[in-house]
């Protein structure tokens, strides 16, 4: 149920590029691993300095990925 959940929030976020940043300061950790993998998947300068601050998340699965 999970991994559906974290499927539909990546389709979420794919369609709506602005809401990616949002997503990396959500609560809710699968929200901020789907940011993650957007960005990931998008690259650019952008991307990069976002994930370099997803590498500072409380959570070990988001730095992980």
């Amino acid at each position: 149920m999970r991994r559906l959940a974290g499927l539909l929030v990546v389709a979420s976020l794919a369609a709506d590029e602005a809401a990616v940043p949002e997503a990396l300061q959500s609560k809710d950790v699968q929200q901020r691993l789907a940011a993650v993998k957007t960005l990931a998947e998008a690259g650019g300068p952008e991307a990069g300095a976002f994930l370099e601050k997803a590498l500072r998340d409380r959570d070990w699965e988001v730095v992980h990925r």
